[in-house]
């Protein structure tokens, strides 16, 4: 199921879902959440844009941007970090998931910060690149979380406990 962030919690409590990759460093102390690893945004551009050629805080800035919001927010972390230079940036596009904007990324000219991880994966088969950024945008730790009654299901456990080992191996 591909649910909002914000949703995620209320759909573990419901027990609509057991277990969710979660980016928060923060839950309520009714949910129990494992480190899975730390995952970092990049710049992603189509292959051959010219930001990679020569990027800097100012070209990025300045570029036309696809933001990806569940929410529809037109505004996300990025903004902060370039309001924090005193710059701001211009959203071309808001769109619902990382997926889509791939596509949108990879089928034109505009640029978004998206997971490494995501990229690394997922970039090459749409036509998309990772450029470091000129500052760091910042990392957060995704784990994996269940509710705590959720936990007492010894299938659900091992669910948890798979999905944690899975990803300390394949070193995340």
């Amino acid at each position: 199921i591909d649910l909002e962030p914000s949703a995620t919690l209320a759909a573990l409590d419901a027990r609509t879902v057991d277990v969710a990759c979660y980016p928060l460093d923060e839950l309520p102390p009714r949910f129990e959440g494992r480190a899975l690893y730390q995952e970092d945004f990049v710049i992603a551009a189509r292959t051959g844009h010219a930001l990679g050629k020569k990027p800097s805080l100012a070209r990025y800035a300045t570029a036309q941007h696809v933001l990806v919001s569940p929410t529809g927010a037109a505004r996300g972390f990025i903004d902060d970090v370039l309001a924090e230079r005193g710059l701001s940036r211009r959203i071309a596009l808001t769109v619902p998931s990382f997926l889509w904007a791939l596509t949108v990324i990879g089928d034109g000219d505009l640029v978004g910060a998206l997971p490494r991880t995501l990229l690394r994966v997922h970039g090459a088969r749409f036509g998309v690149t990772a450029i470091e950024p000129p500052l760091p945008f910042g990392a957060t730790s995704i784990r994996i979380v269940a509710t705590g009654a959720a936990m007492t299901d010894a299938g659900v456990a091992w669910l948890m406990e798979l999905i944690q080992r899975e990803a300390r191996r394949r070193g995340r």
